[in-house]
């Protein structure tokens, strides 16, 4: 009992550490269409031949599980793309 106890513990999230809000599907989801915009504004992601890339990259964060904060962050990377492409920007 000591053992698992301790094994629990020490996965358990610290009980002063306040809970993140996992972030909801909708909010994913206009993540990802905003966050594909952008990347067709620094032309990394071409509309015409995307492949895999916003599948795999829906992929990777569907197995990290963002959270709000989180999501909100890559919509400001893609604010931040599409705002370069609006001031001409060029890589």
């Amino acid at each position: 009992a000591y053992e698992m106890r301790n094994t629990l513990s020490a996965s358990a999230p610290a009980l002063d550490e306040p809970l993140a809000q996992r972030a909801s599907l909708g909010e994913v989801n206009a993540m990802m269409d905003h966050l594909k915009e952008g990347l067709e504004a620094i032309d990394f992601l071409n509309p015409a031949h995307p492949k895999k890339l916003m599948d795999r990259l829906r992929a990777l964060f569907d197995r990290a599980g963002l959270q709000e904060e989180e999501v909100l962050i890559l919509r400001g990377v893609a604010k931040q793309m599409l705002l370069k492409k609006d001031k001409g920007f060029k890589l």
